[in-house]
């Protein structure tokens, strides 16, 4: 009697990586960036309430701030592995 239990926000953790197997780390990661790639063009939240559209979702400045992280990564993976992987000409690709 007498605890208190204290709940914590996610956000105020320390930034502990998920563990990831090697044997499934390409097939989980391209799992999740298919899910991100499906909610790419979704707008960042207003910095001004009069701004926001109530039918619009947005993703947080957080989700914001990543999803440019993994853009940046991607252009660095087609720019480092183009020649090894024959991408040279990206505009042949077809969906």
């Amino acid at each position: 009697m007498g605890q208190v239990t204290r709940l914590v926000s996610f956000y105020s953790l320390p930034f502990l990586p998920m563990a990831n197997m090697s044997y499934c780390r390409f097939e989980n990661t391209a799992n999740d960036l298919r899910d991100c790639m499906d909610h790419f063009d979704e707008e960042v939240e207003p910095i001004h309430d009069e701004d926001v559209d109530v039918d619009t979702e947005y993703l947080s400045i957080e989700e914001g701030r990543a999803r440019d992280s993994i853009i940046a990564m991607a252009e660095e993976i087609v720019r480092c592995h183009s020649t090894r992987y024959h991408l040279e000409d990206l505009e042949a690709i077809d969906d």
